[in-house]
């Protein structure tokens, strides 16, 4: 099931999340970047700045270091107390064990650390 967002914000993407999803699959485009000194070239999707997540009951932000967030996830970067981390172009967002409550959406919100093009959950 492939979900648009309600609403765009800026750099906030906010979507509705139908009952009983455990996961959810953030696609957007994505290049592939060489790295220095002739290593493997990486593949980068969208900087994500921050992810929120909101049900009836609770409002919880997903720490950007959370070892859940590793498939299709770089590690974290950081520059002060800024924090954001780049998507493979397909990564992976558990909503469980954050959502107490399957019978209502869920509503996640996928802040971008700098704005660029569309992507789909």
């Amino acid at each position: 099931m492939e979900l648009e967002p309600v609403s765009v914000e800026g750099t906030i993407h906010t979507f509705v999340v139908p009952p009983r999803i455990k996961e959810v699959q953030i696609t957007s485009r994505s290049g592939l970047v060489a790295s220095e000194k002739g290593k493997r070239a990486s593949r980068f999707g969208i900087a994500i700045g921050r992810i929120v997540v909101r049900t009836a009951r609770m409002i919880r932000e997903v720490p950007l270091d959370h070892p859940l967030l590793g498939r299709g996830f770089h590690p974290c970067e950081r520059d002060g107390n800024r924090q954001w981390r780049w998507s493979k172009g397909v990564a992976n967002v558990p909503l469980f064990p954050l959502t107490i409550d399957d019978l209502t959406p869920v509503q996640l919100e996928i802040h971008l650390h700098a704005k660029l093009s569309s992507y789909d959950v």
